[in-house]
């Protein structure tokens, strides 16, 4: 389900008190960042968006990538402890939605409430699922794991797995994999010395197989 579950039961009340309202964002925009608290829930039409946080040195660590359909912001639920960023990785389209509307309406909406539970415990199983995957793969392994792990699971239209890891840095691909930047350097040089793009999206797609029933079967035992 996507926001469009949103928009089918609360959109028109929420024009009638200009509680929502579309946004377009260019790429490398920030959304919010550290220290700010945002009084909006976001919810992702088109695109893709980096959340992350910041270190104690105030290097951005990236944890999550989302894409259209997906929601974020602060929901006001961690007295004071929010701390993160979310930055457009592409271009996004977005819906600005007053914090207390949205909270309103996913209480007294039982459509929206189902929706709500269901978002978030999708997201904290597919996080799961990462983190398991992510302790017993080979680095090669891990690489394409995350690849297919950050294609919309509700989307068919979104950018294929080898056309969303060059979006990445090697910093953001480290910090997302665990390995380190060194790891993840050569492996692009490699990549990009011995590859052309269509081998590579071959072999990119032949790991992603060799790992992809496995995914598959972690998801639906979690969820």
């Amino acid at each position: 389900m996507s926001f469009h579950v949103f928009l089918k039961h609360a959109g028109e009340q929420a024009q009638e008190e200009s509680a929502i309202r579309r946004v377009t964002l260019p790429k490398n925009t920030y959304l919010y960042k550290a220290p700010e608290k945002p009084n909006t829930i976001f919810l992702l039409e088109k695109g893709l968006v980096k959340i992350g946080a910041h270190t104690a040195e105030g290097e951005e660590m990236l944890y999550d990538v989302l894409h259209e359909g997906a929601f974020f912001g602060n929901l006001r639920f961690l007295d004071g402890q929010f701390s993160e960023f979310a930055k457009t990785l592409t271009a996004v389209d977005c819906l600005q939605v007053d914090l207390l509307f949205f909270k309103q309406q996913v209480c007294e909406v039982p459509a929206l409430a189902a929706w709500f539970q269901e978002s978030l415990v999708r997201r904290w199983c597919r996080m799961e699922t990462r983190l398991q995957q992510l302790c017993h793969l080979s680095p090669l392994e891990k690489l394409s794991f995350i690849g297919e792990h950050l294609k919309s699971p509700f989307q068919k239209n979104q950018p294929a797995a080898q056309e969303i890891l060059p979006l990445l840095s090697a910093v953001e691909l480290a910090q997302l994999t665990g390995l380190s930047r060194q790891t993840i350097a050569k492996w692009q040089k490699k990549r990009l010395s011995e590859d052309s793009p269509l081998e590579l999206s071959i072999k990119l797609c032949a790991e992603r197989a060799a790992i992809e029933t496995l995914a598959e079967r972690e998801i639906r035992r979690k969820c």
